[in-house]
């Protein structure tokens, strides 16, 4: 089987001035699940850094952000696509403190994952998981001075 390489993709990050002011800052992992068995046959998952993956293996695309600047960032927008190469699997976006939502037209609309439809052959249909092309992340109650922590979203790659 033909190994692919995954290249990292920088994370898009739309704050508004407000946050950036407020000394927010964001960095991107890609990780890879790795499956083991123990000597009792349980199965242990485990994620490592995604140099090399082929096809079939579930990636996970990890934001970690944290405002270290003295006042609270408000208007926290965060944004991560989803590589043409990757299928969203459903259900893995985190959610803690944060509304998600989802495009499927390169970022340009977001819905929840309930109202994103697309446009097949001139009729609205509700977007499969192939169709998603971005996740977001909005912080209504914004990122406290000191507070960080991470948002995430897993894919397989096709």
């Amino acid at each position: 089987m033909r190994r692919l390489f995954i290249s990292i993709l920088m994370l898009t990050a739309v704050s508004a001035p407000a946050a950036l002011a407020a000394g927010l800052s964001a960095t991107q992992t890609v990780e890879r699940r790795v499956v083991t068995e123990t000597a009792e046959g349980e199965r242990v998952v485990s994620w490592q850094v995604a140099e090399k993956a082929v096809p079939g293996d579930v990636m996970r695309y990890a934001m970690q952000y944290s405002n270290g600047g003295a006042t609270k960032a408000e208007n926290v927008v965060l944004v991560v696509p989803v590589p043409d190469a990757m299928r969203y699997v459903e259900s893995s976006a985190s959610v803690e403190g944060a509304a998600v939502t989802f495009s499927a037209d390169g970022g340009k609309t977001f819905a929840s994952r309930g109202e994103l439809a697309v446009n097949a052959e001139g009729r609205s249909v509700s977007a499969q998981a192939d169709d998603i092309t971005h996740v977001r992340w909005l912080f209504p109650a914004g990122i406290g001075a000191g507070q960080s922590g991470t948002v995430s979203f897993e894919a397989v790659l096709k």
